[in-house]
């Protein structure tokens, strides 16, 4: 009798753990969604956060032990993400596309692309048109 109540409880256990994950996932899934889709715009908090249903520090907080990263980490590394995409397939100028990437300035865009690229766009761009016209050969 004690292992079919213990079996059970088990079963009780992993079922409300399985719907706290599930619940988790999507708000986190939420957060993500928002991010993405308004990248290019200004980042306002407490949009994210009524999104959500999230205080401002609960969402920081969650996104951070979520992700490993705060959401602005995670928004500069999308918006990074998305300027190369336009860098290596358009002929934008580097301001349109960091403008166009949701970054406030040119020279911000800049300073954290070769922050992380240890490059900057321009050099970033003539890359990728030599790795084009060597596939193209």
């Amino acid at each position: 009798m004690q292992k079919i109540w213990i079996a059970l409880w088990d079963g009780v256990i992993t079922g409300q753990m399985e719907h706290a994950y599930k619940t988790e996932d999507a708000r986190l899934l939420s957060m993500v969604e928002f991010l993405q889709k308004n990248y290019q715009k200004k980042f306002v908090l407490d949009e994210l956060c009524s999104c959500v249903n999230f205080s401002r520090s609960a969402c920081c907080r969650y996104f951070r032990k979520m992700m490993d990263m705060s959401i602005t980490e995670y928004l500069t590394e999308y918006r990074l993400s998305q300027a190369l995409v336009m860098l290596g397939s358009t002929d934008k100028s580097i301001t349109e596309i960091a403008l166009s990437s949701g970054f406030a300035t040119a020279s911000y865009f800049g300073s954290r692309f070769k922050e992380k690229m240890r490059m900057t766009p321009l050099e970033y761009r003539m890359k990728e048109r030599g790795r084009e016209l060597q596939r193209d050969a």
